[in-house]
Order: structure tokens, then sequence, then C-alpha cells
């Protein structure tokens, strides 16, 4: 008894984009695909599973990514399964997969079944898995990675409001107000905000000693009490940074958004005018008149 235990679909491509610089990998086995931590802008990937002995028995096989699988079965000792994912690249923060071909060998080895998918939602990192057995034969995938240009990053985005308030309010002294830190991300790489509160009449400026606040993601959002103390302007801005470095802020210093607090002005009376009651031809009157 004879068997082949690979059949693979991808040889030939790879080795014409190897030839042009583009970096590309094999792997073996089920293997963890990451395509952030792989720092290319675009990927094609590809794997497949198989096993070939011949004769009447069953054989079976499977690949699987993300939300793609294939599996084959068959009866004349022969079963593959695989796919190959094309111009998988990043919109926002999701990965999409402009086609995809999802590859099923046929029961009775007469040729593969081919499934077309286009613009396929994948997961950032996750397994491209597979096997494949035949009469007590196990063979694992066998595929290629292969990834080229640097991602464009696009740097975060900050935002600053105050709960109930609008820039240019005037409140007393001592009023307590909600501050709202955010920022956003598209590449989902923000890694950090920076909180700024300025008062340049009472010489009060705070940004928690420089550090930013460690966020992940493609957003995130610092919450911050502040009792305005002093009277004076109050000047509150967000700045944000992801973690290739870029950063980015809402308007800063005196043109950030501001709080006026104001000391309460002192309320002053008019006492009422009773003439009948220092008109009365009597005591009072006598007594005013005399002093």
């Amino acid at each position: 008894m004879s068997y082949s235990c690979v059949r693979y679909l991808g040889l030939a491509t790879l080795a014409l984009l190897t030839s042009v610089n583009v970096r590309a990998e094999n792997f073996q086995g089920n293997t963890f695909i990451d395509f952030n931590a792989r720092g290319h802008a675009t990927y094609q990937m590809e794997f497949f599973a198989s096993a070939v002995i011949g004769g009447y028995v069953n054989a079976s096989a499977y690949a699987s990514f993300g939300p793609l699988y294939s599996s084959s079965w068959g009866y004349m000792g022969e079963a593959g399964a695989g796919m190959r994912l094309n111009d998988i690249h990043k919109v926002g923060t999701q990965w999409i997969a402009s086609s995809a071909e999802v590859y099923s060998l046929r029961p009775d080895a007469s040729g593969y079944d081919i499934t077309f998918h286009s613009n396929i939602s994948l997961p950032s990192s996750g397994w491209a898995s597979g096997w494949a057995e035949c009469d007590g034969y196990s063979q694992q995938i066998y595929g290629s990675i292969y990834g080229y240009g640097t991602p464009v990053n696009h740097p975060p985005a900050a935002t600053i409001s105050v709960a109930g308030r609008t820039s240019g309010d005037s409140v007393p002294v001592g009023t307590a107000i909600t501050v709202y830190y955010g920022a956003s991300d598209i590449d989902g790489n923000l890694s950090g905000i920076r909180y700024n509160i300025w008062n340049p009449g009472a010489g009060v400026f705070d940004n928690g000693g420089g550090s930013y606040a460690t966020q992940s993601g493609s957003s995130g959002l610092l919450t911050k009490t502040v009792t305005l103390s002093s009277p004076g302007d109050w000047y509150f801005w967000t700045e944000a940074r992801d973690i290739p470095g870029a950063t980015a802020n809402t308007p800063a210093y005196s043109s950030g958004f501001r709080i006026a607090a104001v000391v309460s002005s002192t309320t002053y009376c008019t006492p009422s005018y009773p003439p009948t009651y220092w008109n009365d031809w009597g005591t009072i009157q006598s007594v005013e008149n005399n002093v």
C-alpha cells in the first residue's frame, strides 16, 4: 500500500510572491495567525489538509479559519479540504478578505467542489486549523501566509466634554463638575489618554504629572470630578496617543473647553418707603426733626 500525504495548492503562487520581495512563510500544523502582530497592510493565506491512500477505504478531512470551514469525506481512500483567502486587509478595525475560495474533495475523489465568498469579515487573530485521516493515517495542514505593505496608521481622535455644560458656561465658585476626557482610534491602537485642567488666574495646572492613563482598543474614556475652587476661567482639554506613538489633542489652553467660576454677587435691597410712619405729627416726627 502506498500513500501520498499532501496536496498543496499554493506552492507556485508562494514562489512567485517570494521573488518580488514579499514576506512569505510556510507553516505546518494548526497555526495561530495574528494579522496585527505581523505588521503588514495586506495578506494572502492558503492551507490544505489531505490524505491519499487509494482503494475502497474511508477518508475524511477538514480545514477552518474564522467563519470559514471546509470538510471532506470520501470512500476512495482520499479526502482533502482547504482554503485560499485573498487580499486580507483592514477596514477601520475590521479585517476583511476581499475573496475566499473554500475547497472540498468530492467523496468519489473525482475533483474538488469550490465555494466562493466575497468580503468576508475575519478575526484579527485566530487558528488556521485542519486535519486529514485515512485508514489510520493522519495528516496535519500545510499552508502559507504572505504579507506586504506597511499598514497606514491613523492618529487617534480626542474629545472633551463636561456633563450638563457647554463651553463658556458660568457657575458659582465651589461648583463640582464632571469632565469626560475621551479618545477613539479607528486602527484599534489607542494606548493612553492624558487629562488637562488649567486655571491661569489661580495658578492651577493639573495633568496627572504628565502621565497618560493606559487605554487599549478603539476607544477610551477618562472621567474626572473637578471642584472649581477658585474664581476665573477654568480650561479643560484632552491628549491621546496610540501604540505607534501618534498623538492628538482637543484645542488646548485658552482655546480649551472653558467654564467660568464666578463669585456670587452681594444682594442689596432698597428699604420700603412708609411716609405715614415718619410723618405721624407726633413723637417720631418731632424727635427726628430735632436731631
